[in-house]
């Protein structure tokens, strides 16, 4: 990130720092994204800037909290002087709406019982009771002819003065632009400035940034209400839906098409849930994914003939390079071919050692047990699960993951690219992978990792769990394993860095005579290997490094 554009989180003890945060976002999103804002937005966001303090204080008290609708007697902060003369300003500028018009859904919303009974019992000929239920009243309420039109709260009932936030959908805009998703909000600058999370700094360049133009951001608003609307349709008992083709056809930006994919498939799941099996395959097949292809064949097991699964099934195993999705399919295929009547052929599977022990009863968790038994001065154990190889892997190609790629970051409240998790990645860092991989070769490796262990200490990465990783497991580690080795367990850790950064066995012991290294995966009695371990274990015994299954019983 340029120097100029460095962003920093303003102090807790400013009783205005999330408004000194807001007016960041604000000021950066004008500086860096002016091309993708209409004349009225630009025009709307330098209005607010040029306000007074309260009045910029209270709109963003009102953007940070949920919905659209507030009653004024909850908009009393102590650090805003004249509340009145702030709303009167906002009004001014058509930021806010004072006596809105108010729905039956809003007032269910934000009214308690109370009001809502009061307005029954003053206009049913048949007054409800006072036990009767809010929902009960407002299902009365939906039914009658109450519910046609809109009215102000005092219409319905409540006294205080209500304010409706007006467009909202632009702050969501601006938050979209500025972190490049909807999940990160204010929140990030919070815990930030508390010391609870750092970031990398990247080197921001406006040529880099994931979309290109205001047409990029509509798309992926609409695939954001898309994705609401028919969560909501599907919710209220919707036995059928037509699917936006916008969702089916590929994007051509990066960062949209992660975003098109992520809707695919949790509205896959969403139709699955609602047993609309075809829509949710057409889903499955739109996002691409192995998980997604997966889950596509396991539904059409339900409704298509065996033949056809099993032409699919043979199809995507000539493709498929990756372990756990192989055995998927090669699953569906077996139950496909029993139908048919065929011959399963099964693949012999890599025995995996087993070591059985006896241990005493013990107030330690069973991997504690494991490590404390086995542990000697020369081989000592460790409890390092999915730790340590990631960790040893993200420190090597740290610059590579943080490279300034294109479409990768948006902000500097990111622990990791956009893109870290897509296909694509290794590919669009080729050239700074390919020099970080010859350190394994030539042995600089181990300096780089040493070196950006502490230099990087605490920054926020997916791969690292810093008060887990100590400077003499790092020792240990790289005097122990064998580029061979290490280079091996990379391989297939980037075969999929969301899976197979998961399922790595339990310990690892370090023979610091012999200068080799042990994996132990800890099983306590009735527990069975998950098919990421078992995947991981076989990995392993491939590259030549000792690993077993240590099956606990405990003695009486």
């Amino acid at each position: 990130m340029q120097k100029s554009d460095f962003i920093q989180a303003a102090s807790l003890s400013n009783p205005f720092y999330y408004l000194e945060n807001a007016l960041t976002v604000w000021q950066w999103v004008l500086k860096h994204h002016c091309d993708c804002l209409c004349t009225e937005e630009i025009q709307q966001l330098q209005d607010i800037l040029n306000l007074p303090r309260d009045a910029q204080a209270l709109l963003v008290r009102m953007v940070m909290r949920q919905g659209e609708l507030f009653p004024l007697g909850t908009l009393q902060y102590a650090e805003i002087e004249n509340t009145n003369q702030a709303v009167a300003l906002l009004e001014d500028l058509k930021l806010i709406e004072m006596a809105p018009l108010i729905s039956l859904d809003e007032a269910y919303s934000k009214f308690n019982k109370e009001i809502i009974w009061t307005f029954c019992h003053r206009h049913f000929p048949v007054p409800p009771k006072k036990s009767e239920r809010k929902d009960t009243l407002y299902q009365r309420l939906k039914s009658s002819q109450w519910a046609e039109k809109p009215r102000t709260a005092q219409d319905w009932g409540d006294t205080d003065h209500w304010i409706r936030l007006r467009y909202p959908s632009f702050y969501k805009r601006i938050q979209l632009m500025f972190f490049g998703n909807l999940a990160q909000d204010w929140s990030e600058f919070i815990v930030t400035e508390l010391g609870h999370i750092k970031y990398e700094s990247i080197s921001y360049q406006p040529e880099l940034r994931a979309f290109t133009n205001r047409s990029d951001i509509d798309r992926y608003l609409h695939f954001d209400d898309l994705q609401a609307d028919t969560e909501n349709t599907l919710l209220n008992g919707a036995d059928t839906l037509e699917i936006d083709p916008l969702l089916l056809s590929a994007c051509h930006n990066r960062w949209l098409e992660a975003k098109r994919k992520r809707v695919c498939f949790k509205l896959a799941q969403l139709f699955e849930k609602n047993n609309l099996l075809k829509d949710a395959v057409s889903l499955y097949d739109a996002t691409q994914s192995n998980t997604a292809l997966v889950r596509q064949l396991r539904l059409m097991e339900r409704y298509d003939s065996p033949e056809s699964i099993t032409q699919l099934a043979q199809s995507a195993l000539k493709a498929i390079q990756h372990s756990e999705t192989s055995i998927y399919l090669q699953r569906i295929l077996h139950r496909q071919q029993r139908k048919l009547g065929l011959p399963v052929k099964r693949a012999k599977p890599i025995e995996i050692p087993e070591l059985l022990l006896h241990l005493p009863a013990s107030d330690y968790r069973v991997e504690n047990a494991v490590a404390h038994t086995l542990s000697t001065s020369s081989s000592p154990v460790y409890y390092v699960e999915n730790r340590l190889i990631p960790s040893l892997w993200a420190l090597l190609f740290w610059e590579a993951i943080y490279a300034p790629i294109k479409g990768a970051f948006l902000h500097p409240f990111q622990s990791a690219p956009l893109d870290i998790y897509s296909k694509d990645f290794f590919q669009a860092r080729a050239n700074q992978l390919s020099k970080l991989r010859a350190t394994i070769v030539d042995g600089s490796y181990q300096a780089i990792i040493r070196r950006h262990f502490h230099k990087k200490h605490s920054l926020q990465c997916p791969f690292i769990h810093w008060p887990s990783l100590t400077e003499e497991l790092i020792n240990l580690a790289l005097d122990n394993i064998s580029s061979e080795q290490l280079r091996g367990m990379f391989d297939y850790l980037e075969q999929d860095l969301r899976q197979h950064k998961r399922g790595m066995p339990d310990l690892i012991q370090f023979m610091t005579e012999e200068k080799s290294i042990r994996f132990i995966e800890v099983k306590a009695p009735n527990d069975r290997l998950q098919t990421s371990q078992n995947l991981w274990l076989e990995a392993l015994i491939k590259l030549k490094i000792e690993s077993y299954v240590a099956k606990v019983t405990w003695q009486s």
